[in-house]
């Protein structure tokens, strides 16, 4: 009744056979884990590494004519916007970290800081002389607006493209 009561045959092994048991734990999971085999050498990846390493190179090529392009067009003038009233003169300001002034002078509260943009230049005005070592000496003040119906800001005409007095803005 022992046996049927568990649900479990005997199997009886032919004589002089013994099952084998392992010794102990380690030699169990021995047994149990299946032993590591080493790939052909077609199963390294054949295709997906080509595939692989074609698209680590052309993004790599990407990434590097992106800064290369990056460099080049440093120099140059981004185009400019045009979200600006089209009566007013576009202007050019390249120098980085300019301030924008409540009037013509440093004096005034600064309103904002931009570096290398555009802008819609009101008209232009004699101020007070701003000095800078790098670039010179200049008078002249530019009313821009970031954008149409923004406020007015005053900028010096030495960070702005196109000299002492602007061609084609008129005077305040």
């Amino acid at each position: 009744m022992g046996e049927a009561r568990r649900g479990l045959r005997q199997r009886r092994l032919p004589q002089g056979q013994r099952v084998r048991r392992p010794a102990r734990l380690g030699d169990l999971l021995t047994v149990a884990r299946p032993q590591p085999t080493t790939p052909s050498p077609s199963s390294y990846g054949g295709t997906h590494v080509k595939r692989l390493i074609s698209r680590t190179a052309m993004g790599l090529a990407v990434a590097a004519l992106a800064v290369g392009g990056l460099a080049t067009t440093a120099q140059a003038a981004p185009a400019a916007a045009n979200s600006g009233d089209p009566a007013l003169t576009d202007v050019y300001v390249w120098a980085t970290n300019v301030n924008l002034r409540q009037q013509p002078t440093t004096d005034s509260p600064r309103l904002a800081v931009r570096s290398q943009w555009w802008a819609d230049a009101v008209c232009q005005t004699q101020g007070q002389t701003v000095r800078d070592p790098a670039v010179g000496t200049n008078n002249w003040w530019t009313a821009v607006q970031e954008f149409a119906g923004s406020d007015i800001a005053w900028v010096n005409n030495l960070y702005i493209r196109g000299g002492v007095k602007i061609a084609g803005v008129p005077d305040c």
